[in-house]
């Protein structure tokens, strides 16, 4: 249902009621109602303390763009967020992209949350990622985070490349069982392996499903290396690994399967 920014405003003013509210799925469409009643509606969530489940979508037709009215609604998202200290499962979906300290602010936000069981993420970046970034500094305090899937965008047209360095903190995350990672920029021989090698640390990791759609100057050995990482994995039972851009053998999926014991689904594919 499309509402008027009449009836945005009144559904905010409704949600600022809602104080025992548990669970809410709401999509904020940016080109059916004003600036105003967008800000409204996530101002609104901040009285909504007892939330245990978020469902909240943002979306644009049309090509992404950058918008500092989406920056501020991500930065007030992210200081609501941090007082819903039962919130259990949570989606943020953004079609708009955001600059670096919004991304922070937002994450670390959610970082507070540290009864999340799964979190589905997905972002736009404004600018590539380095081994500075600190993105997901905070990401090692979702101590009951079992689930955890992401979609990341890197807007650069000119200089897609970088990783987000959350692999540094997914070994933090003791009772993560599964990892749905998508990204969209290019990515190296370094990166990959460091990704690896910390998804190998992840003992309880039972289901990984990995898209990196452009990966480059890796080699075979390189990709041979990747797969012994993951074939540490004691606990795991599916994989699916799907990779753009290579212009090599794949390794052969023995190589992925080691101290897993368990695998009963393994796909490995180009895509």
């Amino acid at each position: 249902m499309h509402l008027s920014d009449k009836e945005a405003s009144n559904l905010a003013l409704a949600l600022r009621q809602c104080i025992s509210l548990v669970e809410l799925d709401l999509l904020i469409m940016y080109a059916k109602i004003n600036k105003k009643s967008q800000n409204e509606i996530v101002q609104a969530l901040q009285n909504c303390k007892k939330m245990q489940t978020l469902r909240i979508k943002f979306e644009l037709q049309g090509s992404k763009f950058k918008s500092d009215n989406s920056d501020e609604q991500m930065i007030a998202l992210g200081k609501n967020i941090r007082k819903f200290k039962n919130l259990q499962n949570l989606l943020i979906w953004h079609d708009i992209i955001i600059g670096t300290e919004v991304s922070i602010s937002l994450i670390n936000g959610i970082s507070e949350c540290t009864n999340l069981s799964s979190l589905n993420l997905s972002l736009i970046f404004e600018n590539q990622l380095n081994e500075n970034d600190a993105t997901f500094s905070q990401f090692g305090k979702l101590k009951n985070l079992k689930i955890l899937k992401l979609l990341i965008v890197l807007n650069h047209e000119n200089g897609r490349k970088g990783f987000p360095l959350i692999h540094q903190y997914l070994d933090q995350i003791n009772l993560l069982e599964q990892i749905d990672f998508c990204f969209r920029a290019t990515i190296g021989y370094e990166y990959l392996l460091n990704f690896g090698t910390s998804l190998g640390k992840c003992s309880n990791l039972k289901y990984i499903t990995l898209i990196l759609f452009s990966v480059n100057n890796v080699g075979y050995q390189g990709l041979k290396a990747f797969a012994y990482e993951l074939a540490q994995i004691q606990h795991l039972f599916v994989l699916n690994i799907s990779m753009g851009r290579i212009e090599l053998q794949i390794p052969l999926k023995k190589d992925f399967i080691r101290k897993n014991k368990r695998l009963i689904k393994l796909n490995i594919s180009l895509i």
